[in-house]
């Protein structure tokens, strides 16, 4: 659908990407995302008032002391016993408050939870119906691309693997360059930018330090300048010089999420100065305007 995707997995499988192949080309999750097992158990919140122990499948639970006289209202005298069992069918049982032995069947579903509760010489849902304070609560439904982690939704870090480069928050495999541009007698060349050579992404992002990587798939090395916004709006910049291949991380702390970065090629590091000048897209980028 628009909001998701069901994916079957080799037998074994635990974690890895996922990968769409459409007519423009393949796009691969920023993400790996983890298998989930099927659950094989579920659990039974018993709600008893009844005399002596409560037995499920014939092994003792628990219970409250015993007596002849049943309470007057339902939160006198009553517990909950919480068990997780098998999916499939058992048995609860136990003795009532006039020495009546009571036994009845359950059916529990994997991953479910079922409230029953054990009363007088009768079984009925009639003090706690719902369970709602027994069950514990479902996990959270996740919308792409969050992803369930401790019982919470959360937005992982979007990480690619070279050669692949981030656009529209997914990784794609960029379209190599059918004819390199040559670089001049100093070493500057224009760097392909259709897609960009260079890829930049946010490698975490906690408690306002910001971690930034920026990737050189470009034809030969290249000048990268980066600026990360501070906080209070001024900016953090910094400049380096990335091989075919290499990367490099810029941080901050006590900034916000806002980064702007622009790149050249430079093949001969003394170069740098000289060849920032004759790339026009270089120039016209201001990284300040975040």
């Amino acid at each position: 659908t628009t909001t998701s995707l069901t994916v079957a997995v080799p037998s074994g499988a635990t974690t890895g990407p996922v990968s769409v192949k459409a007519i423009g080309g393949t796009a691969v999750s920023t993400f790996s995302f983890t298998v989930e097992a099927l659950p094989t158990t579920g659990q039974v919140a018993i709600w008893t008032r009844i005399s002596g122990g409560v037995y499920v499948d014939g092994s003792s639970v628990g219970g409250i002391s015993y007596t002849s006289t049943p309470p007057s209202t339902c939160s006198g005298g009553s517990q909950i016993i919480v068990r997780t069992l098998d999916a499939g069918t058992h048995s609860i049982s136990g003795y009532g408050y006039d020495y009546t032995y009571i036994k009845d069947y359950i059916t529990i579903t994997a991953g479910g939870c079922l409230v029953y509760e054990l009363i007088g010489t009768k079984l009925a849902p009639t003090c706690h119906p719902g369970g709602a304070i027994a069950c514990p609560p479902p996990a959270p439904a996740c919308t792409y691309p969050q992803v369930l982690q401790g019982g919470v939704c959360v937005t992982p870090t979007p990480t690619c693997t070279s050669p692949q480069v981030l656009q529209g928050g997914v990784c794609v495999t960029p379209t190599p360059t059918t004819t390199p541009n040559t670089p001049d007698a100093d070493g500057c060349y224009i760097p392909s930018r259709n897609p960009d050579c260079v890829s930049g992404e946010v490698v975490s992002y906690i408690n306002n330090h910001l971690v930034t990587k920026y990737r050189n798939n470009c034809q030969a090395r290249v000048l990268v300048e980066f600026c990360h916004q501070y906080l209070d709006g001024s900016a953090s910049c910094g400049q380096n010089g990335i091989a075919q291949g290499g990367s490099t991380n810029w941080d901050t702390y006590n900034s916000s999420l806002k980064n702007t970065y622009r790149f050249t090629g430079v093949i001969n590091p003394s170069m740098d100065w000289v060849c920032e000048d004759r790339d026009p897209v270089y120039k016209s980028i201001d990284l300040k305007i975040f």
